[in-house]
């Protein structure tokens, strides 16, 4: 049977059983859209165009179990999942064909095959050979195996209950692959457009049995509409979908020229959602979106996550109280699900986005802060929160440019340009995210809040920065930012800097800038950004330890490799054993400046530069620095076209809390 006499079987199918189909417009068939509905005039849009009564349709309420004994405590245990249920009932007409009463609408569909060459649809579960690998660098990889995995382990549980039918071996997985991808790009959701009425009564009252008893109980399942679920999408088109007792009925608010498609809309969907749904994407679809994946790490976090998420925040992820435990102890066990945010063309990345990377880079002054009460944005956590974005959006661009979808040869199969237009629609979001973070980073470098190793070192006449350049060039050779992070230092010399900073400034009367008569500070024209970083160490951290006795253990790290240019210096009865690396590298630093007699009077004596001082020192680096971009990265990014994130340069940097 070609396809035009399956279109009029199909038509005087829904004609004979009380259905209609506005006189304006009819099912056609044409390559690649397939069967859809195609206007031959103006059509009238105050009746309705396709009228669809519920003894047509397809679901656990309507499909016969008349033909098949189907096994009670399969219905009973899947009460609670019925578009398990509804896809073994359309295995089953389908497997009787033309004796099932929707033959004229099965017919219709994407027929299965056990060709694996010939597959019935085009969604990423069906891609096969060659085409998978263009699917790399996106989402839909790994959405499409997870929801294979999920599918077959459905398949598997049903198919145990169903051994006590003798011809269960029928119910193949292909077989219930296609009936879960026909109901997952065709159905409706019973539960739409219904004003509230989210059960409907079988039909087939007499013949349900224990399928009916699931029907009554069932508060949402998958409904298959015959006719109405061949118009394509379209999402600008503006549409009501009316169900009552009677049936489905599909209006249209604009006319559709004679000859084009009468389409209806299943949303604003992004082309991955579409590609994974339904097999297809929209080229330049203003709805399209850039997954992401942030999950809370760890319980230390989710209960401050606990603390500062509230219902009217989150309202677009759907978090509820009842998630996060408000208003209940926390378990220790307690865990968010990782969220999916969406990042979108020319629209600023949500707040609530950047709330939970804010909490998974929250040092432990910001947790305490947050718990607390003090929830509002903080210099440091907003700043690293951009770039801990920008660094993800990084990885994802460079993933996405090197795979085969967007940088490998032109399109061969159907699959294969689709999976090309999502990845390439996907880049544009990266990459104009990646242009914003870059821009808005290099911005606040710029403040004169922030200290960076190159600013540190930048020639002016205050001391502290006259002393630290003094010191890079007497102990490494060179001033220059770019040779000392080369060769390993940045974290050293940064460390140095704060506690030279806290000694020079402890030193004066008071914290806002009157000096006292001390020879080491009378030279030292200190600006308000020193003043401000010394008033808010003091204010956040305690006073640094004057001897080990007085060490507040901090947590220690490995000790250094000795392939470490600043080894030499250390001296072989001092001990280097329980510190970090780079606070004997700081240590070490200064010792040797001060054994060449070549460091600045600002450094006072050799004796307050100890381990636990420099320790100290560094705890405060390491919690409160940022990471930010060298002021060319964003012109790199754009002219050069890099897509790895090594060919962006970042800058560690301690931005002030003002």
């Amino acid at each position: 049977m070609d396809y035009k006499e399956r279109i009029a079987q199909l038509h005087a199918w829904l004609e004979q059983n009380g259905g209609c189909l506005q006189e304006t417009i009819e099912i056609a068939y044409h390559e690649p859209e397939g069967f859809h509905l195609r206007a031959l005039q103006d059509i009238d849009t105050s009746r309705a165009l396709v009228c669809v009564p519920r003894t047509l349709t397809l679901s656990i309420s309507t499909l016969s179990s008349a033909k098949s004994c189907w096994p009670e405590d399969f219905m009973t245990h899947y009460m609670a999942r019925p578009y398990v249920i509804t896809r073994f009932l359309l295995m089953d007409e389908f497997l009787y064909y033309h004796s099932s009463w929707w033959y004229p609408y099965i017919s219709l569909l994407p027929q299965p095959s056990n060709d694996p060459n010939l597959t019935p649809f085009n969604t990423p579960l069906w891609f096969s050979g060659e085409d998978v690998k263009w699917l790399e660098g996106t989402g839909l990889a790994k959405a499409a195996k997870q929801m294979n995995d999920l599918w077959q382990a459905e398949y598997e549980g049903g198919i145990h209950f169903l051994k006590q039918l003798p011809n269960y071996g029928r119910f193949t997985w292909m077989l219930y692959k296609w009936a879960a991808t026909v109901l997952s790009s065709r159905c409706f959701p019973s539960d739409r457009y219904t004003d509230g009425q989210e059960t409907f009564r079988p039909i087939h009252e007499e013949t349900l049995g224990v399928a009916n008893r699931v029907a009554e109980k069932t508060i949402k399942h998958p409904v298959l509409v015959p006719v109405l679920d061949l118009a394509n999408h379209n999402p600008e088109v503006e549409m009501k979908c009316r169900i009552d007792e009677e049936g489905y009925f599909l209006y249209l608010a604009q006319k559709v020229p004679a000859g084009k498609q009468v389409c209806i809309t299943y949303g604003a969907k992004s082309n991955e959602e579409l590609l994974m749904g339904y097999g297809f994407v929209i080229p330049d679809n203003p709805a399209d979106f850039l997954g992401l994946s942030f999950p809370i790490l760890d319980t230390p976090r989710k209960w401050c996550a606990q603390r500062i998420m509230t219902e009217d925040r989150y309202f677009p992820l759907c978090i509820s109280h009842a998630q996060l435990g408000i208003g209940s102890a926390l378990p220790s066990e307690f865990a968010l699900a990782p969220h999916i945010f969406h990042l979108r063309m020319e629209v600023l990345p949500s707040t609530s986005l950047f709330d939970t990377i804010r909490l998974n880079i929250a040092n432990e002054r910001e947790l305490k802060e947050y718990y607390c009460g003090r929830d509002e944005y903080s210099n440091r956590s907003s700043t690293q929160a951009r770039a801990q974005l920008l660094f993800a959006l990084l990885r994802r661009n460079e993933l996405l440019s090197t795979s085969p979808a967007t940088s490998g040869p032109e399109p061969l199969t159907a699959n294969q340009l689709v999976a090309h237009r999502c990845a390439s629609s996907q880049l544009r979001i990266l990459k104009y995210h990646i242009g914003k973070l870059l821009g808005d980073l290099i911005e606040i470098r710029q403040s004169s809040f922030v200290w960076t190793l190159e600013s540190l070192l930048r020639s002016t006449s205050h001391g502290i920065q006259r002393g630290m350049r003094k010191l890079c060039r007497a102990v490494c050779g060179t001033r220059n930012h770019v040779t000392l992070k080369a060769q390993g230092f940045e974290d050293s010399i940064m460390i140095i800097f704060v506690c030279l900073l806290w000694l020079v400034m402890a030193s004066r009367d008071q914290p806002t800038g009157r000096t006292t008569s001390s020879e080491q500070t009378a030279d030292l024209d200190v600006n308000l950004t020193f003043d401000k970083w010394y008033s808010f160490i003091a204010r956040t951290y305690c006073p640094p330890p004057n001897s080990t006795s007085q060490c507040r253990g901090i947590k220690c790290f490995c000790s250094p490799k000795s392939s470490h240019p600043w080894t030499i210096w250390e001296s072989e009865n001092e001990t280097s054993v329980g510190y970090a690396a780079e606070v004997v590298a700081a240590h070490a630093v200064v010792h040797r400046a001060f054994s060449l007699n070549d460091i600045d009077p600002i450094f006072a004596n050799p004796d307050s530069w100890t381990r636990d001082f420099l320790q100290w020192g560094s705890e405060i680096w390491m919690s409160e620095a940022v990471v930010l971009p060298s002021a060319s990265s964003a012109d790199e990014f754009h002219s050069l076209g890099s897509h790895r994130q090594e060919d962006i340069e970042m800058e560690k940097a301690l931005y002030l809390e003002i």
